[in-house]
């Protein structure tokens, strides 16, 4: 892809299968639809974000759900959607976390040195040092954002943690590849060393638990997630753990 697209994150407002289920298929249609068109708009805009890519125009910006422009149908989805996910654990079907087993054989395991990511991304990797991630084992990694030939605009990286599970680490130079990031207020509901962030707990009810966090910093958007055995809750305080205490490169 040689022009970054405008790139709406709402935070898990897409319909995942364990939201798809309570949605009208009406409204869930009015989503689909919705999203389609923002996303072909974004392509037709392709060219003139290739400028703004090449000075590092990108932005990160959080809009109240009424200030969209969607139809009725669609912000009175994203305002239930919210309102249904209170603060704490959502149950979860079963099928819905992945298994230890099913991380194993699905994660990539390919590995780049310091200096290959240097030469692939527009900014150095954000440091570890002080995490729990510091020395921990590397799954592997793979590129994301914007892709043209062998350089990305993001990465993710993917660790085993004694006692705690699998986490998953994604960044993304929003600032320099031109990226347009939107995300809804309402979605917020944590904070990161000052900076608003959306904390997501799940358990299936079979011992299987998993949490994510999303924030951004002044130039990357960042993403953790971390599935394991045990309650979310511990799976949380972790990744604000690990967020607080990450340096960007």
């Amino acid at each position: 892809m040689k022009n970054p697209l405008a790139v709406l994150i709402f935070a898990t407002v897409a319909l995942t299968p364990s939201s798809r289920a309570d949605v009208e298929p009406a409204t869930s249609d009015a989503v689909g639809t919705w999203l389609h068109e923002i996303t072909m708009r974004a392509a037709a805009n392709g060219q003139e974000r290739a400028g703004a890519a090449s000075r590092g125009h990108g932005r990160y910006r959080i809009l109240s759900i009424d200030d969209l422009e969607a139809p009725e149908a669609v912000k009175a989805h994203f305002r239930q959607q919210f309102r249904d996910r209170a603060p704490g654990v959502t149950r979860v079907s079963p099928e819905a976390i992945p298994s230890r087993r099913e991380l194993a054989t699905s994660l990539p395991r390919t590995h780049w040195s310091n200096e290959v990511l240097r030469h692939r991304l527009p900014a150095p990797p954000t440091v570890l040092a002080g995490t729990l991630l510091e020395g921990a084992q590397v799954i592997g990694m793979a590129p994301s954002g914007v892709m043209e030939g062998n350089s990305a605009s993001g990465l993710t990286r993917w660790f085993h943690v004694p006692h705690l599970g699998t986490v998953a680490l994604t960044e993304e130079n929003f600032r320099a590849s031109g990226m347009e990031i939107d995300v809804l207020a309402e979605s917020l509901n944590a904070v990161v060393n000052g900076r608003p962030a959306r904390l997501e707990l799940q358990e299936d009810g079979r011992g299987r638990a998993q949490a994510s966090l999303a924030w951004a910093s002044q130039d990357k958007a960042f993403s953790l997630s971390a599935v394991g055995e045990g309650d979310a809750a511990t799976l949380g305080r972790a990744l604000q753990a690990i967020a607080t205490a990450l340096i960007d490169g």
